[in-house]
């Protein structure tokens, strides 16, 4: 792999964002070149993985190289619902993880191959692996609209045992 883009990846957990990689001097046609010859893997426009930290990954930790890709390419948005608990670690029973959900400036939820944007609604947001995501007790009340109550239990559990959120805060 071209040595920017390596070490570009490895700055920001395996992901780059096109516009990351034009700002280090990378052209699209060098992308194409990483993605052509099985050193990237292309996720989204604009969103790649590193192959190597791809092909080691489970289908969980590939869903979070994805939505990690994915907020890189949409540096004002912020990571959330069942996409912000994947990057904290929590398990995602039942989650689609062909989607990722963020908060933007809409005014109504936007659906666009497999992002669907949400308006941001003053939510402050926190910064975690170098992107923008929600609050984990909004991020897992979310889970619950959107992905089934399931889901959200797994989740919510998982992250009450963890001592990542309390009971009070959800």
């Amino acid at each position: 792999m071209d040595t920017r883009l390596h070490a570009l990846a490895e700055l920001q957990h395996g992901v780059l964002a096109a516009r990351d990689a034009h700002a280090r001097g990378v052209s699209d046609v060098e992308l194409r070149t990483g993605v052509r010859e099985r050193q990237l893997v292309r996720v989204r426009r604009g969103a790649y993985v590193a192959r190597s930290r791809w092909e080691a990954a489970d289908a969980d930790e590939r869903y979070r190289l994805r939505v990690l890709a994915v907020a890189r390419t949409r540096p004002g948005d912020t990571v959330s619902h069942h996409a912000a608990l994947a990057l904290r670690g929590l398990p995602l029973w039942g989650a689609r993880t062909d989607r990722v959900d963020l908060l933007g400036a809409v005014r109504q939820p936007v659906h666009r191959a497999g992002l669907c944007i949400h308006p941001t609604a003053g939510v402050v947001p926190e910064v975690l692996r170098g992107v923008r995501v929600c609050p984990l007790a909004r991020a897992l009340v979310r889970t619950a609209l959107t992905m089934g109550r399931d889901c959200a239990v797994v989740a919510g559990d998982a992250a009450l045992h963890g001592g990542l959120t309390r009971l009070e805060d959800l």
